[in-house]
């Protein structure tokens, strides 16, 4: 069976969906992490030796199975050569709604100008 098939009929059964959302925002930086490892062509050795970490510690980042702190992130983001970004959000802002986008380096980013109450509304 092909990822994809697999990955779709998985996607039909309730409780699979809702333990895929709620790990979302690990594996989204999970992925984050190793798309921008790779495209420096890097090994998890060579960014945690740029982080001063183990690369154990990168192997579990890059998994979805670390729980960094936000100095940490920042390290790795600082090696990557990316800016950390975290923000929350309600359920009801789409990125699209908020006009906030980031992206990684070489592609721009926008913020419509809301207020604050126009965000918490």
């Amino acid at each position: 069976m092909k990822f994809e098939d697999l990955a779709q009929e998985l996607r039909q059964e309730p409780e699979y969906v809702a333990a895929e959302e709620e790990l979302r925002p690990q594996l989204e930086l999970a992925n984050d992490v190793l798309r921008l490892r790779l495209a420096k062509g890097w090994s998890q050795t060579e960014l945690a030796r740029r982080v001063n970490t183990k690369q154990a510690n990168i192997s579990r980042l890059e998994n979805g199975l670390a729980n960094p702190t936000v100095g940490f992130l920042r390290k790795v983001g600082r090696a990557l050569g990316v800016d950390l970004v975290v923000r929350l959000k309600s359920e009801k802002i789409h990125a699209e709604q908020s006009g906030i986008v980031y992206a990684t380096p070489g592609i721009r980013t926008r913020a419509a100008a809301m207020s604050v109450q126009e965000l918490a509304s």
